[in-house]
């Protein structure tokens, strides 16, 4: 089962573009077969509590400029950054297969760019995957550098660009919420949840076929970064470490403010400098008067 935040044409088209089998029209349901729901509002994924972006509750900002924001990795949620560039460094025990299988499904459809060398049998087996040259790590690295971004560009261009018009959200607050997922086994109970913690954190999981209980969870953030971080983690577990935390929080939500005060000040001059080429100086007083009030 699938919730996507969009309208009901928008999730059957994206599940087009990414060839998800999902029953249509009275379609006698498959194994295989993906329910798929709509939800234009994103509801479902507040509910199982799904991570709703950069200063959700603050109307003042725009969406596109809450989505620059976690783009750039300002929080929370934090772990934008990580993600990325592990997909720029590569991770030397990270996994490639569903990477290579993303890859091929995109270049069959014409997507770029083609990195893959292919078959030309019925199942297009992949011959030569081109990041299998990068030099000294090209055979030894389970995640090569840029194979990742290589795909997420492919994904950027082919499909958000590509067909934006009709994949747009409906519901800005769709924008910059993020996804997560659950497994549960038959009685309804779950076994595995996730949730993402930012954009491109991804987690990939296994399950075994005739053991749904034994779960294989590898995580797409480098290993080498996770060694280093332990330090700073049984740091900040220590008194001294909370305490500093605690130190820092007014710093960073501080900084938050600012930022949110020098975009509302970026639009109050924008908004004047645009009133100023249409308006009389009467009116432009009254413009300033009434972002006074505002301000205030």
């Amino acid at each position: 089962m699938m919730i996507i935040n969009g309208e009901a044409s928008s999730c059957l088209h994206l599940a087009n573009l990414l060839d998800i089998p999902v029953a249509e029209g009275g379609e006698e349901e498959e194994d295989n077969i993906v329910e798929l729901y709509s939800d234009p509002t994103g509801m479902a994924g507040r509910r199982f509590g799904v991570s709703r972006g950069f200063a959700p509750d603050n109307d003042n900002i725009p969406p596109s400029l809450k989505l620059f924001c976690m783009g750039i990795g300002i929080g929370p949620p934090w772990k934008t950054l990580p993600a990325v560039l592990t997909g720029y460094f590569g991770n030397p025990n990270g996994k490639r297969d569903w990477i290579e299988a993303s890859l091929k499904q995109g270049q069959l459809a014409g997507r770029w760019s083609p990195v893959l060398e292919l078959d030309d049998n019925a199942r297009h087996d992949i011959l030569k995957n081109r990041f299998d040259d990068t030099p000294l790590i090209g055979s030894s690295w389970g995640r090569r550098p840029f194979e990742l971004a290589t795909l997420r560009l492919q994904n950027l261009l082919g499909i958000q660009i590509q067909h934006r018009n009709k994949l747009k959200h409906v519901d800005d607050r769709c924008l910059t919420q993020l996804g997560g997922c659950a497994v549960v086994d038959a009685d309804g109970e779950t076994i595995y949840s996730w949730i993402d913690q930012g954009l491109c954190d991804i987690h990939t999981l296994r399950l075994h076929r005739n053991a749904v209980f034994v779960i294989e969870r590898t995580s797409l953030l480098d290993a080498s970064i996770d060694m280093a971080l332990q330090p700073s983690d049984l740091l900040l577990s220590t008194p001294l470490g909370r305490e500093s935390v605690q130190a820092a929080r007014p710093y960073a939500e501080a900084l938050q403010t600012g930022i949110i005060h020098l975009m509302r000040y970026y639009s109050y001059v924008r908004i004047m400098w645009e009133s100023s080429k249409w308006v009389n100086s009467t009116t432009y007083c009254n413009v300033l008067f009434y972002l006074g009030l505002q301000k205030l």
